[in-house]
């Protein structure tokens, strides 16, 4: 099943980018960040701004881009190892 999601350029485990943004620069930084090749970005309560859903295969070039955005305080990326359910 993973090789005919990897055709369709869908893996079935997300990578996850939690991301925090300055304040004074998130509206720049989200549409930056939204041009990028990700499945889905979502705004979100607590300690960070973003959780960035991404495909394995585009983690490493999603990570180098969003480094490179004004406003960028802080990713963690988190890396599916098993999906549970």
């Amino acid at each position: 099943m993973e090789a005919g999601l990897s055709f369709l350029g869908r893996l079935s485990q997300p990578q996850f980018v939690f991301t925090r943004v300055s304040p004074q620069k998130r509206k720049n930084a989200y549409k930056e960040i939204a041009k990028l090749p990700t499945r889905s970005i979502h705004r979100v309560t607590g300690d960070m701004d973003l959780v960035i859903i991404v495909d394995r295969e585009r983690l490493d070039d999603v990570l180098k881009a969003i480094s490179s955005i004004d406003g960028i305080e802080e990713t963690k990326s988190y890396v599916t190892i098993e999906a549970l359910k």
